[in-house]
């Protein structure tokens, strides 16, 4: 397994729940074969730029273990998922 790290940016409109929600979903992607390391919350930041008319987004970082093809699970619910602004997942060596 190697070690990886994520960047999500949640909808900040959405309600409290909502947004743990959002979190529950893409851990449970995570942990169906990988581990999770550490989760940190940062909370509502400001965007550098604006993205949907929205100039604040609700921060996650996930530092996980997970082989190749949990990666491409992962990136498929945060593409889909609306309430996901934007994600990045990076390959920590």
């Amino acid at each position: 397994m190697r070690n990886y790290e994520a960047v999500v940016i949640v909808d900040p409109t959405l309600e409290e729940a909502d947004i743990q929600k959002a979190v529950d979903k893409f851990t449970k992607v995570i942990q169906t074969t990988g581990e999770m390391a550490k989760l940190d919350t940062w909370g509502r930041r400001k965007l550098a730029y604006e993205i949907n008319h929205l100039t604040e987004g609700h921060y996650v970082v996930a530092a996980f273990q997970a082989e190749t093809d949990l990666i491409d699970e992962l990136d498929r619910t945060l593409r889909l998922g609306e309430q996901y602004i934007r994600h990045k997942i990076v390959r920590v060596p």
